[in-house]
C-alpha cells in the first residue's frame, strides 16, 4: 500500500514555508527499514497521546489532515490498535501532526488550548467527518467542535490570524528540518522510523518482536 506524499497546499498560500517543499526523508536498511529519529519533534501541546507512558513500546504516528490514509487508519484501524496494545499497557501511542497544510496547522493551533483528552477527542471527530471535505468545510467542521468544548476560535478560517499565532512559528520550526518524515502516515516505534506501511498486521510484528527485545533485555539486566 503506498504512503501519501505530503501535500504543501499550505506552502501557495504562504510563501515563508515555500522553501521546505523540497525536504526529503531516507530510509536506510537497518533492520526491516528502520533508521533513528534525528530530528526534533513538536512539543506535547501539539501531539495527541494515548496510554501509559510507562509501556515498554513508545509508537508515534506522523500524520496529516490532509493525508486520506492517515485519516482512514485513525477512523479504521487505531481503535484495534488502541484495544489490543494501548489498553493493556504494551503501547504509548502519540499522533504526531505534521503541519505542512493549512488544516493541520490550524489542528495545532486549536491544541494549544485543549487538554490531551480534549484533543483526543477533536482528531477522533474529524478523522470521521473530514473525508472529501473542502479547506474551508472541513475548517468549519473545526470551529464547530472546538466551540462544542467551549473554547470557539472564530478567527481559525483567517490567514493573517495563523500567521501570528505560536503554533505557525513551531511549525516552520518543525519542517525546516531536513530529516522530518516526508511520506504519510509514517511510524516510529522505540526511537526508530519505519518505511513500512502502517497496516494493522505490520504493527502487529513490529510490536511483537519489540516486546522480545524488551524482555529479552529485561532478562539479561536481571541476570548480569
Amino acid at each position: 500500500m503506498a504512503k501519501m506524499r505530503i501535500n504543501k497546499l499550505f506552502f501557495g498560500i504562504l510563501p515563508a514555508f515555500a522553501l521546505l517543499v523540497s525536504k526529503s526523508m531516507l530510509f536506510a536498511e537497518i533492520g526491516e527499514g528502520a533508521v533513528p529519529s534525528s530530528f526534533e519533534k513538536l512539543g506535547s501541546t501539539y501531539t495527541v497521546s494515548y496510554g501509559d507512558e510507562s509501556a515498554p513500546i513508545h509508537m508515534t504516528e506522523y500524520f496529516s489532515f490532509s493525508c486520506p490514509k492517515c485519516l482512514e487508519f485513525i477512523r479504521r484501524d487505531f481503535p484495534t490498535i488502541q484495544s489490543k496494545y494501548i489498553d493493556t499497557g504494551k503501547v504509548y501511542w502519540t499522533f504526531h501532526p505534521d503541519p505542512a497544510d493549512i488544516l493541520t496547522l490550524q489542528t495545532m493551533v486549536c491544541f494549544e488550548l485543549l487538554d490531551n483528552l480534549e484533543k483526543q477527542s477533536l482528531i477522533e471527530k474529524l478523522a470521521g467527518e473530514i473525508r472529501l471535505r473542502s479547506i474551508k468545510k472541513a475548517c468549519f467542521k473545526m470551529q464547530e467542535e472546538m466551540t462544542a468544548l467551549g473554547k470557539p476560535i472564530p478567527t481559525l478560517h483567517d490567514l493573517s490570524f495563523l500567521e501570528k499565532t505560536e503554533a505557525f512559528n513551531r511549525a516552520y520550526a518543525y519542517l525546516k528540518q531536513p530529516n522530518v518524515p516526508s511520506e504519510l502516515p509514517t511510524i516510529e516505534a522505540n526511537g526508530f522510523l519505519y518505511s513500512n506501511f502502517p497496516t494493522l498486521d505490520f504493527l502487529k510484528r513490529l510490536s511483537e518482536t519489540l516486546m522480545t527485545k524488551e524482555t529479552g533485555a529485561l532478562i539479561h539486566e536481571k541476570t548480569s
